[in-house]
């Protein structure tokens, strides 16, 4: 499951920052189609699964 959240979390952040670059240069490319800011609500949770299976630090 650790691979999955990394992977998920890395494809998310790419795909957004891609979208994003995109639609910056081509405005409305992509935001005509769909919110390119679901990318960022499915990296941030992932995010937050994948901190889940690293252990607390010892400085917490």
């Amino acid at each position: 499951m650790k691979s999955v959240a990394k992977t998920l979390f890395l494809t998310s952040c790419i795909s957004y920052l891609c979208f994003l670059g995109i639609d910056f240069f081509r405005f409305g490319f992509i935001s005509r189609f769909f919110w390119i800011h679901w990318f960022l609500l499915v990296a941030i949770i992932s995010a937050v699964w994948w901190s889940k299976f690293f252990p607390n630090s010892p400085h917490s």
